[in-house]
C-alpha cells in the first residue's frame, strides 16, 4: 500500500514516470489479513503499454471492504465479490457499462493525478462509501457464521489444550482444570504470576549467571508518537484510511492488545509530519495524563504523542510479552518527582528506566509458558470483534420470509 504514495527510496519518482509514460491502467485496494504470509493490506498494480482506446485514464477500485473472515487470521473473498471486481474491469477496458461508484470505483484522468501529486492512494480517488451494504444472502450469511464458529471454537480448544498442559507441566501442584481461559482478566492475571514466579525481584539477591541491569533505552528503539495540526482536518479521518491512530482514551477502551482506534491519519499527514509507525506486536505505553496505561498493538499503527513506543531491535531475544509484563508491574509513581506524576514523566524518563535484563535461556523458558497464554487472549479479543461485526453486517440482512406462514396482512 505504502507505494502508491510513498517517496522513500525514489518511489515517488517511479510513481510519476509510470503516470507521465501512461503506463498505469488499474489500481486495486485489497483488505488486510488476505495473504498467509502477511496481514498488512496490499494492493495490485495494472500496467500496459497499449491502453484501450489510448485511454488517458486510470481505473481506482476500492475493495479494502470487501471479504469475510474465513478464521480469526486469514480473510477470503466472496465469489459474488471477485466478479464485482472483475466485471468492473472488464467493463472500464472495453468501455460498455460502466459508471464510478462512490466507495467502489473511479475512473480519474491523469490532470487529476497529477493534481493529487501523482500519488495513488484508492481511496483518495474513490471516496468513501456512505454505507457499505453486503450484498450475500440470508441462508449465505447463516452458513459463513456457522463455520466461522466451528472453527474459532476448534482454535480456541486447542489454545486451552495448549495452555494447560504448559500449566501442568511447570505448576504440576496448582489444580487449573477449573480455570476460565475465556477470560482475558484470568489469562493476564496468570500471565502476571508466572512472570513474577519466575523473574521476581532479582535486586533483592546477587543477579543469577549472565543477567544484567540496563537502561529501557539501550534494549529497546523507544520512539514518541505526533499529532498532526488539530485545525488542519484534511489529515484526520474517522473512516479507514491510511493507518490508525491511537490515543490514551483508545487505549483505556483496549484490553492486553489494541486493533481499534477512534481516528486514523492519512498517508500524506504520515508523510508530512514523518509520524513514526508502531510495528505490529509492539508493546506501548502512556506517559503523560495517564501514566502507565499498557496494550500491545495488533497491526501497524500510529499515536499521539503522549504514547511511547517500546520497539523490539533487531536481534535481540527479548520480547513483548516480557516487557509488557515488566512493565505492567512497575511502579510508575516511583518515576515522579512531585505529587502529580503526569507532569514528571517524559520520554527521556522512560528511557531511563533500568531494569533486570534476564539471560537468553530464561527468556526463551518464560516464552514457552506465557507465549500460549497471549495467543489465547488474543484470540479472544478477535472473537469478540469479530463476532461483533458479524452481528451487526448478520442482523443488516433480513431473513426471507417462511412461505409456510398462513399469517397474513388481514390476521
Amino acid at each position: 500500500i505504502s507505494s502508491l504514495s510513498s517517496k522513500d527510496n525514489g518511489e515517488g519518482n517511479v510513481r510519476e514516470n509510470l503516470i507521465h509514460e501512461n503506463l498505469v491502467e488499474c489500481i486495486v485496494s485489497l483488505p488486510n489479513q488476505l495473504f498467509f504470509n502477511t496481514g498488512i493490506p496490499a494492493c495490485i498494480w495494472f500496467l500496459r503499454k497499449e491502453k484501450s482506446n489510448d485511454s488517458k485514464e486510470v481505473l481506482f477500485i476500492n475493495a479494502s471492504e470487501m471479504g469475510f473472515m474465513k478464521d480469526t487470521t486469514h480473510r477470503e473473498f466472496e465469489e459474488l465479490e471477485i466478479s464485482k471486481i472483475t466485471n468492473t474491469y472488464h467493463n472500464w477496458r472495453k468501455g460498455e457499462n460502466y459508471q464510478n461508484i462512490k466507495g467502489f470505483c473511479k475512473s480519474a484522468s491523469l490532470d487529476e493525478i497529477k493534481k493529487q501529486k501523482n500519488i495513488l492512494t484508492v481511496e483518495r480517488y474513490t471516496g468513501i462509501s456512505d454505507s457499505i451494504k453486503d450484498k450475500i444472502v440470508f441462508k449465505d450469511k447463516i452458513a459463513l457464521l456457522n463455520n466461522y464458529l466451528i472453527k474459532s471454537s476448534q482454535k480456541s480448544r486447542k489454545l486451552d489444550e495448549e495452555i494447560l498442559s504448559t500449566l501442568n507441566k511447570n505448576f504440576p501442584h496448582h489444580n487449573w482444570t477449573d480455570i476460565d481461559f475465556n477470560s482475558n482478566e484470568i489469562l493476564e492475571e496468570i500471565a502476571q504470576t508466572i512472570f513474577n514466579e519466575w523473574h521476581g525481584n532479582p535486586l533483592e539477591y546477587k543477579l543469577p549467571k549472565s543477567w544484567r541491569i540496563a537502561r529501557l533505552g539501550d534494549e529497546f528503539d523507544i520512539t514518541i508518537g505526533r499529532t498532526p495540526p488539530r485545525k488542519e482536518k484534511e489529515w484526520f479521518s474517522k473512516t479507514p484510511t491510511g493507518k490508525k491512530w491511537i490515543s490514551i482514551k483508545d487505549i483505556g477502551k483496549s484490553g492486553t492488545y489494541i486493533s481499534e482506534t477512534l481516528e486514523y491519519l492519512t498517508e500524506d499527514a504520515i508523510e508530512k509530519f514523518n509520524i513514526p509507525i508502531i510495528p505490529k506486536n509492539t508493546t506501548i505505553l502512556s506517559f503523560k495524563m495517564t501514566v502507565g496505561k499498557l496494550c500491545i498493538t495488533n497491526e501497524d499503527m500510529l499515536s499521539n504523542e503522549a504514547i511511547a513506543h517500546i520497539k523490539l531491535k533487531t536481534n535481540s531475544y527479548l520480547t513483548s510479552e516480557f516487557i509488557y509484563l515488566l512493565l505492567k508491574g512497575f511502579n510508575f509513581k516511583s518515576l515522579g518527582s512531585t505529587s502529580s506524576i503526569a507532569t514528571a514523566i517524559n520520554s527521556t524518563i522512560i528511557k531511563d528506566i533500568n531494569f533486570i535484563v534476564p539471560s537468553k535461556e530464561f527468556i526463551d523458558k518464560f516464552q514457552e509458558q506465557v507465549l500460549p497464554i497471549f495467543k489465547k487472549i488474543h484470540h479472544n479479543i478477535l472473537q469478540t470483534q469479530s463476532l461483533s461485526k458479524n452481528k451487526e453486517s448478520f442482523l443488516s440482512v433480513r431473513a426471507p420470509q417462511d412461505p409456510n406462514d398462513k399469517q397474513t396482512a388481514d390476521a
